[in-house]
């Protein structure tokens, strides 16, 4: 069996639906893989026992990532991103050398299908796979002012595939950091804006349904049954009673150590 590589973001506010996060992807597992989860972040040692318990009934363990502070100050925030959105660019440099690939997905994340079809995904020497952003921040005037050409696509940076190997032999996360940090004018989405501006034309296209998203809802573009679902934006599930796709979350909100909403 292989052993299957996932590495999330968290805060303590977002440690429930970490959790969340985590459940959906192991009640997934058809293949039986185990799972080794690699969550970034400053959580109080009561959430991390909590993810850890969350887990204890599957194939799976869970490292905590640390970060300083200090690391992204003074780095162009927007809106309701935190500082912690720019902790993905660390990933190839916290994690060992002998992980040449890992899925990131951001914690606001349900998995649905089986997260294997996702890690055997044949990236063809790009850098990362990820889906079409059809928001706002792909717009025409935002590749503009990111200097990507009209005809190349803008990706959403909540689940990504990464090459590891190729990020650390190139330099990726350090020259998307030096990017971010010195074009803060440009940045609406932070470090998402960076990374397209830097790989525009070095990632391969995921099909919509590994991240069905707000954007995607409010286009009009229904997918039966999504893979992955993912709750772009300021209306969550766990804060609106009516959000069309909160039984989803609460369905796997169960099988973690925090209460029913």
């Amino acid at each position: 069996m292989d052993t299957i590589h996932i590495a999330a973001v968290s805060t303590n506010n977002y440690a429930r639906h970490t959790a969340v996060m985590f459940n959906s992807i192991l009640k997934n597992n058809k293949s039986n893989n185990t799972i080794h989860f690699y969550l970034v972040g400053n959580l109080s040692e009561e959430n991390e026992t909590k993810i850890k318990n969350s887990l204890e009934n599957y194939p799976a363990k869970v490292y905590f990532f640390p970060v300083s502070e200090t690391r992204f100050t003074g780095f162009k925030l927007f809106g309701y991103f935190k500082k912690e959105a720019y902790y993905r660019l660390l990933l190839p440099e916290l994690l060992d050398e002998s992980i040449e690939r890992v899925i990131y997905l951001d914690s606001d994340i349900i998995v649905k299908h089986d997260i294997n079809d996702l890690w055997k995904v044949n990236l063809n020497n790009y850098y990362l796979a990820a889906a079409q952003d059809l928001g706002q921040c792909a717009s025409k005037a935002r590749k503009k002012t990111l200097s990507i050409p009209l005809h190349a696509g803008y990706f959403n940076s909540g689940v990504l595939v990464m090459d590891l190997k190729k990020w650390r032999e190139h330099n990726i996360a350090n020259q998307v950091i030096e990017f971010a940090k010195q074009n803060p004018n440009k940045l609406r989405s932070i470090d998402q804006d960076a990374l397209n501006a830097l790989l525009y034309n070095k990632w391969l296209e995921l099909d919509p349904t590994w991240n069905y998203n707000t954007a995607t809802i409010n286009r009009g573009k229904s997918i039966t049954d999504p893979a992955i679902i993912h709750f772009t934006g300021k209306r969550k599930p766990w804060s609106h009673d009516h959000h069309p796709l909160r039984n989803e979350y609460l369905r796997y909100l169960e099988s973690t150590r925090w209460d029913i909403i």
